[in-house]
């Protein structure tokens, strides 16, 4: 079974198209669409989230306006706790017997399709072999965004490396594509991974990250996909926003160092 959780927010969202493309994609699978509503605006009544369907396979939930890393969180959450609620609501074509939570696909992605929806067929390919696949992107962002990605990775690899230094022997070294190829400055919200490396614990502030330090405690097999965005005014970040998700990461690296630490 595979669960799409797509934060969505503002006027550059796309759950109609969305749906429609991972329908056409996905014609042949079993899969559920969790559009996760971010805009605290909004009016909306959890009591009617099943009355929102996008025919049979996609549906709408508000997560309470928390960001869309905690959103996704939430979304994944409600998938777990709800699990065979869910399961009942669709139509299986290709499950023999019942399906299970611990067989499922997760795949992140983001709602105004900045990254082509077509990636999900090479996600689906690499997750048979993996247990996590990363979607990194292959672009540049200006001159603001690099200075600011760029001081961003090099303080990771600050605290990474201390964090090694000070607890050799007690905290496994870091995979070499951390701190090789700037990973963590270029990671996307376009992610898939499978259930057993996620526990959606309440304080996770940047959940690729989280994603990324579960795998690695977990010791399982993790993949790329190198995106091309389709880049959009509406859906970019400016340096506020750039700040306070680098802040978000830092934190949640400190936690996951120290949770591989006294793992």
């Amino acid at each position: 079974m595979i669960f799409f959780v797509i934060p969505i927010f503002g006027k550059c969202s796309k759950p109609m198209e969305i749906s429609e493309k991972i329908r056409n994609i996905l014609a042949e699978e079993d899969f559920m669409i969790l559009f996760v509503d971010d805009n605290p605006q909004k009016n909306f009544s959890m009591k009617e989230e099943y009355k929102s369907h996008i025919r049979e396979y996609a549906f709408f939930i508000k997560s309470g306006g928390v960001g869309q890393h905690r959103a996704v969180v939430y979304g994944i959450g409600y998938i777990i706790q709800n699990f065979w609620e869910l399961v009942s609501l669709s139509s299986y074509k290709n499950i023999s017997g019942s399906p299970k939570l611990e067989d499922s696909i997760f795949i992140v992605m983001d709602g105004d399709l900045s990254y082509d929806a077509d990636y999900i067929t090479i996600f689906l390919d690499k997750i048979r072999k993996s247990d996590l696949v990363l979607g990194i992107s292959d672009k540049d962002y200006g001159l603001v965004r690099k200075i600011h990605t760029s001081l961003f990775y090099y303080l990771v690899y600050y605290i990474i490396h201390m964090f090694l230094y000070f607890n050799k022997g007690k905290l496994n070294s870091m995979p070499y594509w951390i701190s090789e190829h700037k990973i963590l400055s270029r990671i996307t919200t376009f992610v898939a991974f499978k259930s057993k490396i996620f526990n959606p614990e309440p304080d996770i502030r940047n959940f690729i990250v989280y994603l990324i330090f579960s795998a690695i405690k977990c010791g399982v097999d993790i993949d790329f996909v190198y995106l091309k965005k389709n880049f959009q005014n509406c859906s970019s970040y400016n340096f506020i926003k750039l700040f306070k998700l680098s802040q978000d990461t830092i934190v949640q690296i400190i936690k996951s160092l120290w949770r591989l630490r006294k793992n």
